[in-house]
């Protein structure tokens, strides 16, 4: 079973407490979805961000934009545990939301002068963690993917749908099939067509003996019953006879 790996956060709580980026010049520009491309000659050191410290001690996989994984040491190492990856990590410092306005300017949200020397006012157990190859496992010819663009929506090949705007949505994977064995997957990889971490049952059986906190795996596809579909129509878990009923 495949899974994307998401932080478990409902949006009461990213409201309030997932950590607020201090904004640095072409912060824009910057994320870390792409393996090519290394961004370490142009951010600041550390990565800075505002949060709740106290809610921030307790978790290993805080919310923040997906381009910018923030992933405690310890989760890193269950997801190592699981299957080795090439990685580069970036550190980071996020500083207590009682100082926000000494830290932060208000009006473009960029770092003030101002100077933090007490620990007890940020926390640096978070880095952003950036894969450094995909994993070119997926079977495009066999999967199946939810062609919105259709009423009803159609299921596709995989190999057949374009996104000119980027990633494809794994909610709408109708069938994952791969060209090897899960148990050689890492413990966390990306799909070139995805911009989504996705990981196998090792993982998540990693995380669970290693007590992580703060992370939700949801299994590919997601099963209609869960409410998670968000379009119209379905056509969970094709079989191969139903397969063969896709056009080309």
């Amino acid at each position: 079973m495949i899974y994307t790996l998401r932080p478990k956060i409902n949006d009461e709580q990213e409201q309030f407490f997932s950590p607020a980026l201090i904004e640095f010049p072409s912060w824009q520009d910057v994320g870390f979805t792409n393996p090519a491309l290394d961004f370490s000659a142009h951010l600041p050191i550390p990565i800075e961000f505002v949060g709740d410290l106290e809610y921030l001690s307790a978790i290993d996989f805080p919310s923040v934009v997906p381009t910018m994984p923030l992933v405690s040491a310890h989760l890193l190492t269950a997801l190592r545990a699981a299957g080795d990856f090439p990685f580069r990590t970036y550190p980071t410092r996020i500083y207590s939301n009682t100082i926000e306005v000494l830290v932060q300017g208000p009006s473009n949200s960029t770092r003030t002068a101002f100077k933090v020397d007490d620990p007890a006012l940020y926390t640096e157990r978070f880095v952003i963690v950036q894969l450094l190859q995909h994993t070119d496992a997926l079977d495009p010819q066999r999967s199946l993917y939810a062609d919105t663009r259709q009423r009803p929506v159609k299921p596709r090949r995989a190999n057949d749908v374009d996104n000119p705007r980027g990633f494809l949505n794994s909610n709408r994977i109708e069938r994952l099939v791969l060209t090897e064995e899960e148990s050689t997957l890492p413990g966390v990889f990306m799909f070139p067509q995805f911009g989504e971490w996705m990981c196998s049952d090792r993982t998540v059986q990693a995380c669970f003996d290693a007590g992580v906190t703060g992370v939700e795996f949801e299994h590919i596809p997601v099963p209609l019953a869960s409410g998670a579909r968000q379009v119209i129509g379905g056509f969970r878990y094709f079989t191969d006879a139903q397969l063969d009923q896709v056009p080309d």
